[in-house]
């Protein structure tokens, strides 16, 4: 009797550590957009474990499947404009981080 009993406990935990393995895993996203709409070609997410392309559209960009916690945002400008980045984003779980509008610099002749 003991011995069922264990094999029903461990059916029960493996049975849970299953289900748990393949959980969908959580991001988020970062969404914004570039002034002037022409002065860049692309942006990268950079964190710790991750780096991720955005593509433009019209100056504005949508970059989903972002793990959360903290990034860099670097705009990849085409000159007469200057790369920029930006610090400090935080990304949360099932949610757009919004960081607005990125105004590009001019290059100094």
């Amino acid at each position: 009797m003991k011995t069922k009993n264990y094999l029903i406990l461990w059916f029960l935990v493996m049975i849970t550590l299953v289900f748990l393995s393949f959980r969908p895993q959580r991001t988020g996203a970062v969404a914004g957009s570039i002034n002037p709409p022409d002065g860049a070609s692309q942006v990268w997410l950079l964190s710790e474990r991750d780096t991720i392309r955005g593509m433009l559209k019209n100056g504005s960009f949508d970059i989903a499947g972002v793990k959360p916690g903290f990034c860099v945002l670097v705009v990849d400008a085409i000159p007469p404009y200057k790369n920029t980045t930006r610090t400090g984003i935080e990304v949360f779980e099932g949610s757009t981080t919004n960081v607005g509008e990125i105004y590009l610099d001019q290059r100094q002749k």
